[in-house]
Parts: structure tokens; C-alpha cells; sequence
């Protein structure tokens, strides 16, 4: 099984069906009210290949996932630790998402963007539905089984009840700020 946690904003390019431009990317109403403009908004996706490709993506404190990857898509779904991609529906519009690794990013896709969203309302992308098409740069890509263990305090370890207590804060506000 693979995990692979990516943190990014969303960006100002969008993509007209032949050529990117700079505008608000607004919700539909699936991450926020819809007309809100997620421009700016920071994005986190946890991929996750355990019996099939799924991409947990949550803006705005609002979460939706993706997957698993099946059928036709499935043979394209990958969670690796540079890229990661899903496409769960071709239908009125596409229900995906892509990442890619901060460094390639930088060097190889325009404007330095890190992966592509595109989602739709309703989320089965069925005729008349309205599309939110956007990129992302993305800060971090984290694969939790290979990132070094978090730092453990020297006075905390081993000093009893109170230091195993202060342990486990110390570890759970490391993991939400990771996770918020």
C-alpha cells in the first residue's frame, strides 16, 4: 500500500479548451457556496493505493474522494512518489485529479503547476452539470512510511505519565497541522 500526502494552493490559471489563462477558479458548490472563488485556497489530497487508486481532496474544511479508479481508468490510475493520478468518469465532464512532484513542476509544466483538478456539480458529472476545472501549485509531497519519524523532545521521553501525555500531544498537534 502506498500513501502519498500532497499540500498545495490553488492557482489563478485556468484552462479554456486550448490555452491557459489567469482567472478566480469558482466553486459550484461543492467545496464552498457556490460563486465563492477558491483562488488562493490551500488544497490537500491524500492518495492511497490499497485496493484501488482513491484521492481524498478537502479545501476549504470540505472533503470529497475520488475512487477507486475502475474499468477503463483503472489501468491509469497511479499513486507513486512523484505523480499521482485518478480519472474516475469521461462523462459530461471529468471527475480527476493529478499531481505532480514540486521539483518536476517547477521545471516542466507550465507555470510551475503541480497537478490539475476537475470536478463537477452534481458529482456524477451528468448532463447540465457545471464543471470546476483548476490547477494547483503544491508545497509538500509527503510519503508518510518513508518520512523520518517526528521529533521526540529529549526531556518528554522516558519521564512517566506526564511525559507520555505531552508525547501524544505533541505528536497529534504535528499531525493536524500536517493534515489542516
Amino acid at each position: 500500500m502506498t500513501t502519498i500526502l500532497v499540500e498545495g494552493t490553488l492557482s489563478n490559471w485556468l484552462w479554456n479548451g486550448s490555452a491557459y489563462y489567469q482567472g478566480n477558479l469558482i466553486d459550484p458548490g461543492i467545496f464552498a457556496a457556490a460563486g465563492t472563488s477558491l483562488t488562493g485556497d490551500p488544497i490537500q489530497i491524500l492518495w492511497n493505493d490499497d485496493g484501488g487508486v482513491t484521492a481524498t481532496i478537502t479545501i476549504d474544511g470540505a472533503t470529497v474522494t475520488l475512487g477507486p479508479a475502475q474499468g477503463f481508468y483503472a489501468a491509469y490510475a497511479q499513486v507513486g512518489p512523484s505523480y499521482q493520478n485518478i480519472t474516475v468518469c469521461n462523462c459530461w465532464h471529468n471527475l480527476a485529479v493529478n499531481s505532480y512532484d514540486p521539483l518536476y513542476a517547477a521545471t516542466h509544466n507550465p507555470h510551475g503547476l503541480g497537478g490539475s483538478l476537475e470536478l463537477c456539480l452534481p458529482l456524477d458529472c451528468s448532463p447540465g452539470s457545471i464543471a470546476l476545472d483548476g490547477y494547483f501549485y503544491i508545497t509538500s509531497m509527503i510519503d508518510p512510511a518513508n518520512s523520518p519519524a517526528l521529533p521526540v523532545p529529549a526531556p518528554v521521553a522516558g519521564s512517566g505519565a506526564l511525559g507520555a501525555a505531552l508525547l501524544v500531544a505533541f505528536v497529534v498537534d504535528r499531525l493536524r497541522r500536517r493534515v489542516v
